[in-house]
């Protein structure tokens, strides 16, 4: 807890006094918190009105952060990481194995931040080119990651790595060719067509942070975009594919914070926790639109049925596979998810998505085809799913 004196004066900093009735007064805004103490009724009348005029102190805005505390502890999640450096490993000898390019092998990053980008550089991709769509300072915190703490290029006289603070949507072959051939191999380049033969990202991106469906979706289109225009010819891609599953669950913290009363008056006005939310459920129909919700912070959520899988987006297809039997009239899916759990209430879908790594098989599966890692931006996985039940009885 930050507590701040009405100004940088010592002389203006509160005594606390045993018996006194103090107030703490806070502020904040999307980035920073702000308090500050004043004396109820021990000071005179004019040293109050003196001490309102004054301006509060608030944090430096030099302190602002880039990222927010869930992009923090998802970019320090190890295992997270392990695996997409594991899959774009992979993919770089899966390119080196098929014999489709030399050393001018390109590898676009298509996520803010580069993460996936540095990790291909860093394991000797050649030429790594990754687009910062962000219009804020996460572009230029992305290059002090990548030239500072992690000194890349490698070797600037045989590879490359290059962001490109621009939407995919503007990138072209020449564009391509320029950043890639502006060296001391442009010679060897500047006679091959510019295509892109790795596609990666985590997916991120920052505008669509906390909404894994728009932010699958929008990584699909992006890079079927990519390979209608022919800035990438090959149909290797770090994810391979996207799942989307829900499960319905119970939450009574939920069900009290979002539920609408259709039946409430001013005087039975909805209340949670003292606060009136009318006006809130009012504007906006929960049960018609989805919020985006950290169900990790919730202690109560437990599934109360089975997952179902809803759609699955294949990235190197450029297909997307929705479940379920669909009427072509409507255009609608009805899908079924059997109940597991007898007592309980269903207060909401949950739904999220599982981004499918292409991985090499383990050693007791070497004459299989492909394994895929799993990486998920939920929080029921079979795993946790039966251990959360478990736990609820």
């Amino acid at each position: 807890l930050y507590v701040f004196p009405p100004d940088g004066d010592d002389s203006s900093v509160i005594e606390l006094t045993m018996g006194t009735t103090y107030t703490l007064l806070a502020s904040h805004d999307d980035t920073r918190v702000h308090f500050s103490i004043e004396n109820d009724g021990s000071d005179p009348p004019g040293k109050v009105d003196q001490e309102s005029k004054r301006v509060k102190l608030t944090i430096p805005t030099s302190v602002t952060p880039v990222a927010g505390p869930f992009r923090c502890w998802q970019l320090n999640d190890t295992v997270r990481s392990k695996v997409l450096m594991d899959g774009i490993q992979y993919a770089l000898e899966t390119l080196q194995r098929e014999a489709t390019t030399n050393n001018s092998t390109i590898v676009l990053d298509l996520s803010d931040f580069s993460l996936c980008g540095m990790l291909a550089s860093l394991l000797g991709a050649p030429n790594v080119l990754s687009i910062e769509s962000s219009s804020g300072e996460l572009p230029m915190a992305s290059a002090r990651v990548a030239q500072i703490g992690n000194c890349l290029p490698l070797d600037e006289k045989t590879t490359k790595f290059q962001i490109l603070r621009c939407h995919a949507e503007s990138l072209t072959n020449e564009i391509l060719r320029g950043e890639i051939t502006d060296g001391d191999n442009g010679e060897e380049l500047s006679s091959s067509p510019a295509v892109v033969d790795l596609v990666v990202g985590e997916p991120y991106y920052e505008i669509l942070e906390g909404w894994p469906i728009e932010t699958a979706l929008n990584y699909f289109y992006t890079v079927r975009m990519l390979k209608r225009k022919g800035i990438v010819r090959t149909s290797l891609c770090v994810p391979a594919q996207a799942v989307v599953l829900a499960c319905g669950i119970e939450s009574w913290d939920l069900y009290s914070a979002y539920r609408k009363e259709l039946s409430a008056t001013s005087s039975t006005a909805l209340h949670v926790c003292g606060f009136d939310h009318t006006p809130l459920v009012e504007c906006w129909r929960y049960d018609k639109k989805g919020i985006s919700v950290s169900l990790w912070e919730y202690g109560d959520v437990v599934p109360v049925t089975e997952i179902v899988q809803l759609a699955r987006l294949d990235y190197e297809n450029g297909t997307i596979i929705q479940e379920g039997k669909g009427d072509d009239s409507e255009k609608s899916v009805v899908l079924m998810a059997p109940f597991i759990e007898s007592k309980r209430t269903c207060h909401a879908i949950a739904i999220w998505v599982d981004y499918q790594i292409r991985n090499a098989p383990s050693s007791s599966n070497s004459g299989s085809s492909d394994a895929f890692a799993t990486l998920s931006t939920g929080i029921f996985g079979k795993a946790s799913m039966t251990r959360t039940s478990k736990i609820s009885e």
